[in-house]
């Protein structure tokens, strides 16, 4: 790189650092009040006034304006003088980079973390994995609330009931449990499997379970009695993800390399509807949108996809991803898609356009789950590197 070109990012690096120095620890919270735009406009001005104080309170200024600020230093970044343009840019990626991304990391499991749920209300977090310790977590605070041991062998999946008073799980040692979270005390084992469970789902009924294994099934399950109901074959692999139908009529599952498929089933008679072709490697995250009408899926070859649920066919693919789709969820809204990949990153897109919204890092390993709360605006995950990780996201689109 030529000096000309180092003294020419010279001031775009010196501001950068100028805005991150004033939003370290500062309340910059997405909920602040709309600002006016006219004062933007001045503080944006004034970041390249000669006077090095006057910069430093129009740096603080829209450090406090955070989120607020964002679409009118968007409109700034667009237009208007070169220099103004610049300083815009680099104060929307300063007060992105405090408002964004990894903000809590939840420290205990002694392995990896295979698995991630989010209570009903968006206050618990449920984590699970190779050291077989289920555990809770005050997604507020960070703090632990309960350990649930039982699982021989690691736990794989997780989903909490609609009230949020119980919790099921699956592992390694093939078999469902579930727990009463006041009392930590396991309910019942559900037995039926011949190999590893992967993921498991409950129905909307809050009666039936089901269940995805390493014995190429998926299985549905009387959580009253603990029978099983239904075995539902056809995966020629093992069987990653699956998802509920909000009418609790279908189920959505992806199938591993070996296999590749995705596949919609009918719960009352096991059969498959309908095939999702086109993935061309292990289909690792599987979801519905709230109206049912749609299927999102991740797979190994680096896309997600969204699929026309009626016709089987594809209406959308999301590229940007370097590796493959480790896992994905969707907004209760049906508006976001938040997906992890092989390249660690985790992202955040929007369903509609398949705009990327939000890109990030912060574990050091692969991310094995991703969850996101009811409102959308906040993310769990949990990865290899032993830790589970809470997200903030952009409320509004990416300038």
């Amino acid at each position: 790189m030529s000096s000309r070109h180092c003294a020419a990012r010279a001031p775009l690096c010196l501001l950068c650092l100028a805005v991150l120095g004033a939003t370290a620890g500062r309340d910059t919270r997405a909920d602040n009040p709309p600002p006016d735009a006219g004062e933007v406009a001045r503080l944006i001005r004034q970041l390249g006034d000669a006077s090095f104080p006057k910069r430093e309170e129009a740096t603080r200024r829209l450090a406090d304006l955070g989120e607020s600020a964002l679409d009118v230093l968007g409109e700034a970044a667009q237009v208007g003088d070169p220099d103004i343009r610049l300083r815009a840019y680099v104060a929307m990626r300063a007060i992105r980079g405090r408002l964004y991304g990894a903000v809590r990391q939840l420290d205990g499991h002694t392995n990896i973390v295979v698995c991630v749920a989010i209570s009903p209300d968006g206050r618990t977090i449920a984590s699970g994995g190779s050291d077989s310790v289920i555990r809770l977590w005050d997604l507020e605070s960070g703090k632990e609330l309960r350990r649930l041991d039982g699982h021989a062998m690691g736990a794989w999946g997780l989903a909490f009931s609609r009230d949020g008073k119980r919790l099921l799980s699956c592992g390694v040692d093939k078999f469902l449990r579930l727990w009463d979270l006041a009392s930590g005390k396991e309910e019942r084992r559900f037995e039926g499997h011949t190999a590893a469970v992967r993921c498991v789902a409950l129905l909307p009924d809050g009666k039936h379970a089901v269940s995805g294994a390493y014995d190429n099934t998926l299985r549905l399950w009387d959580l009253q009695t603990g029978k099983e109901v239904r075995k539902f074959e056809g995966h020629t692999g093992n069987v990653m993800c699956l998802a509920v139908a909000p009418d609790g009529k279908t189920i959505l599952s992806g199938g591993s390399l070996k296999d590749h498929s995705v596949r919609l089933w009918d719960l009352q008679t096991g059969k498959t509807v309908r095939k999702f072709e086109g993935h061309t490697g292990a289909v690792m995250g599987v979801a519905f949108t709230p109206d049912g009408r749609h299927a999102v899926t991740g797979a190994y070859d680096k896309t997600v996809r969204t699929w026309d649920v009626q016709t089987g066919k594809e209406v959308r693919r999301f590229e940007g991803h370097k590796g493959g789709i480790a896992t994905l969820a969707v907004s209760g809204d049906g508006k976001r898609v938040l997906s992890s990949g092989v390249d660690l990153s985790v992202r955040l897109w929007e369903l509609e356009s398949g705009k990327e919204l939000f890109a990030g890092e912060g574990h050091t390993e692969l991310v094995l789950q991703v969850i996101l709360t009811p409102d959308g605006r906040k993310g769990v995950s949990g990865a290899r590197d032993k830790s589970v990780r809470v997200w903030q996201f952009p409320t509004k689109k990416r300038s």
